[in-house]
């Protein structure tokens, strides 16, 4: 598992500066989160594309053009998000 930061990542990154390995126990907390929350419904794979992608990209990947999947509602404040 790795974590980037910016489009940039991926193209041009510099090791642990724009992406890097996640550690065990980051990899481990991971793991058992995204066991939870695949667990709960009617959210859960919501929830964990959330965890994992971010909400913009979460609610991108569950449109009905997608995924189709139930999303959690927008919370006040956070429409361009």
């Amino acid at each position: 598992m790795a974590w980037g930061k910016g489009g940039g990542a991926y193209e041009k990154g510099v090791f642990g500066q724009s992406w890097g390995c996640l550690s065990e126990s980051e990899v481990e907390e991971m793991y058992k989160g995204v066991c939870q929350k695949l667990k709960e419904k009617p959210f859960g794979p919501f929830d964990t594309l959330c965890l994992l992608i971010g909400d913009k990209n979460a609610r991108a990947f569950c449109s009905r053009d997608r995924l189709d999947l139930a999303m959690r509602p927008r919370m006040m404040g956070r429409e361009g998000q």
